[in-house]
């Protein structure tokens, strides 16, 4: 019967407005894999369940990686409700070493705990993993002939040995220390590669390694080569930033100085290749771009012009002395205008390549010998990169503290100056602060969660540097929950000092708990001392406790204690009140009910203001006056709810019925005579196959809810003909469903 009705009432709401909501529960917070082969899956299975009172509708099952190594299937679904829903969770590597991350179930439900439905993830890849220090090598040899070795690391990131079976460029002036080497798991090395050069052009190839990484077999570093000079002396050229700064934004100026040094060379003029980035420079004066400063002061340049294209812009320069020079002074200004921004480094330098744009001073002899650039400036800036975090860890009402140094890398800012910022991603009132407790802990960060919230936060970590570029990752912040005390009770009745208060006196209140979910039970203090109240009940389930036990004129204390599962308490406040004389009858807190009603019985219900016992005298006649044919139904024990039987009925027959109650001191009252008609043998049948069964059902569930009046109404489907079918006319066809009332 309780299965078939819980079914009926089922079927029912599922054709009326839905209640409630859904709440997502997983089975588990996280999901860690083993040991799991680069390129290779495991799967685990996790649960998804709706603990809520609505279908849970999941869209999609997103991961927080923009590249992910963790999926997970189905991603989207629906759920019952008191349902769950498999879903697989892979890890499939393309990378050796440990993996941290998460996925984040989207759905219409809320969330125990506040935070994202979501599960932190976690495995271990195998395999080797090379890892260069650098990806380009760059050479300046100063003279043809004479090679220029550069270093570059190489690491074994992996959790496997690593073998590199071979080291070679396709350039043979370009030689490698090693071409065969072997790395175990978290060792490193230095490869030395030297560039000789025979020419004076510059040089571009690359350096491919292959190993038995399984990700990157092949992997290829750029060599790049500057020009070598030829004919070098003693003299050079130095450059100098005289104006801006070395990281400028759009809209600002640059201006260089060019200065000669003689060194012991005699010069008697000069001429200049300077080199810069012409997507993100313009020359100040586009057609004479060279200002004559020192050693050129009130000539004029035999050559001043722009030239080259794209990214290789040439400020071409050149003057001849009105005497020799022997001393170090100024050959130029050179001044530009940032027109795009610098989003990385940018280099202007001098160009010593023979023979077209070989920058050289002439001699009194006439002979020509390269002026090589005696440095460089670099000017623009490289933008932060921040690597991934960890997750992490922190507790309810507190926080979550990672040291942020060590997780960005920028060539011009150092770690304590980059500027860092967190921000909540799904703006769920996640805040932070970031502190320096001392030079060597560096910058820490500490996120909090919102009060009394606990589970999955996203936040949006950002590293800015000096020049305002930044870089950001997603940092994950798992909350574990910790247990609060309940909130203290709040009484709604009675209310304090309340005078005469008659029995049965219903002491009620409200009870809740900060920790969503958390079950409370109450402890009920009652007794005539305020300092020493005994207790009354305990383990109550419902915020209710019912005296019916009078001190007609005495003063009385009750108090409330709320409980939850792990045993943290919290009282409520002493309330007092007196008893009044009992000189009242009880009363009906509403009109007895009529309840199940069969062709043979029927039972009624009451319920009372105090507890009271109950007699129903029955009959057939409408003044009860044939009441001594049938049986008293009597219910003695004092109760506030009380129903009788009646039993051994007539079909099709209406009975007319009196209750009469009675509390503890005798006080009693008559109830109106009320009256009920005994279903008829057919009862139920709707559709009259002779059988109770789902079709009536059906038909009966047109009429649900309706009254009298109502279109629709069915006057088959009133059972106990009150002029509504409602939840007690259910109840009755329950009862009747499976009858079968002949064979046809």
């Amino acid at each position: 019967m309780r299965v078939l009705i819980a079914s009926l009432i089922g079927l029912l709401a599922t054709q009326g407005a839905g209640f409630g909501a859904a709440i997502v529960d997983l089975s588990v917070s996280r999901v860690s894999f083993d040991t799991v082969a680069v390129f290779e899956t495991n799967e685990q299975v996790v649960e998804v369940r709706n603990t809520g009172d609505a279908e849970l509708t999941v869209t999609d099952i997103l991961p927080t990686d923009a590249q992910p190594t963790f999926a997970a299937s189905p991603s989207n679904f629906s759920v019952a409700q008191g349902d769950s829903q498999a879903v697989t969770v892979r890890f499939s590597p393309v990378q050796a070493g440990s993996h941290i991350s998460a996925v984040v179930i989207e759905s219409n439900g809320d969330v125990p705990g506040s935070g994202l439905a979501g599960l932190l993830l976690s495995g271990v890849a195998t395999g080797p993993r090379l890892e260069p220090s650098l990806s380009t090598l760059v050479f300046e040899s100063p003279v043809l002939g004479v090679g220029k070795a550069v270093t570059v690391s190489l690491a074994n990131d992996g959790n496997e040995t690593l073998a590199v079976t071979d080291i070679s460029a396709g350039d043979t002036r370009f030689s490698v220390g090693s071409t065969q080497l072997t790395l175990a798991p978290g060792a490193s090395t230095t490869l030395q590669v030297t560039f000789t050069p025979d020419a004076s052009a510059p040089v571009t190839d690359s350096l491919q390694i292959v190993s038995d990484d399984p990700v990157s077999p092949s992997v290829s570093l750029a060599l790049v080569t500057e020009e070598t000079p030829v004919n070098v002396r003693n003299a050079r050229v130095a450059l100098a930033l005289i104006q801006g700064t070395l990281t400028p934004v759009v809209g600002d100026t640059v201006a260089f100085s060019l200065t000669a040094s003689a060194n012991g060379d005699t010069l008697t003029g000069a001429e200049v290749f300077l080199r810069y980035d012409a997507t993100a420079l313009v020359p100040i004066d586009a057609i004479e771009p060279a200002a004559t400063a020192g050693l050129t002061q009130g000539l004029e340049f035999l050559i001043n012009r722009t030239e080259g294209s794209g990214l290789d812009g040439i400020v071409h320069f050149s003057a001849t002395f009105n005497k020799s020079k022997t001393t170090t002074d100024t050959l130029a200004t050179v001044a530009f205008l940032v027109q795009n921004p610098l989003q990385d480094v940018r280099t202007v330098r001098v160009l010593t390549e023979a023979p077209l744009v070989n920058s050289q001073f002439s001699r009194p002899d006439g002979l020509s010998f390269t002026l090589p650039g005696a440095n460089r400036i670099q000017i623009g800036n490289a933008p932060p990169v921040v690597t991934a975090f960890p997750i992490v860890e922190g507790e309810e009402d507190g926080s979550g503290d990672i040291g942020v140094n060590g997780f960005v890398s920028d060539p011009e800012t150092a770690d304590n100056d980059v500027v860092w910022s967190f921000s909540d991603v799904d703006e769920l009132g996640v805040v932070s602060s970031i502190s320096t407790p001392s030079p060597q802990a560096g910058q820490v960060a500490r996120l909090f969660s919102p009060e009394d919230a606990f589970g999955l936060f996203r936040v949006l970590a950002r590293a800015t540097d000096g020049a305002g570029a930044s870089d950001s990752v997603i940092v994950l912040l798992d909350v574990a929950p910790t247990n609060d005390p309940p909130f203290a009770p709040v009484y709604t009745s009675p209310t304090d000092e309340s005078a005469d208060l008659g029995t049965p006196i219903e002491f009620r209140w409200t009870g809740s708990d900060p920790d969503a979910g958390d079950s409370l039970t109450y402890e009920f203090r009652f007794g005539p001392n305020s300092d020493t109240l005994p207790v009354a009940a305990t383990g109550l389930t419902a915020p209710e406790f019912v005296v019916t036990t009078p001190s007609p004129g005495e003063p009385a204390f009750w108090q409330v204690v709320v409980r939850d599962e792990e045993g943290l308490t919290q009282e409520g406040p002493v309330f007092q009140f007196t008893f009044a004389e009992d000189q009242t009858p009880p009363a009906f807190v509403a009109e007895p009910v009529i309840g199940t009603v069969t062709p043979v019985s029927a039972t009624i219900s009451w319920q009372t203001t105090e507890t009271a016992e109950g007699r129903v005298r029955l009959a057939t006649t409408s003044d009860l006056s044939d009441s001594t044919s049938f049986a008293e139904l009597a219910q003695t024990d004092l109760a506030l709810s009380q129903t009788v039987e009646a039993d051994g009925l007539t079909p099709d027959l209406t009975y007319y019925f009196r209750v009469v109650i009675a509390d503890a001191f005798g006080n009693q009252l008559a109830g109106d005579i009320l009256s009920f008609t005994t279903v008829e043998p057919n009862a139920g049948d709707l559709n009259n196959d002779l059988v109770v069964d789902f079709d009536d059902f059906l038909q009966f569930s047109n009429s649900f809810g309706l009254s009298t009046g109502d279109s629709g109404f069915e006057e088959r489907s009133d059972f106990n003909n009150d002029g509504a079918v409602n939840f007690t006319d259910l109840l009755t066809f329950a009862s009747l469903f499976g009858t079968t009332y002949g064979t046809g």
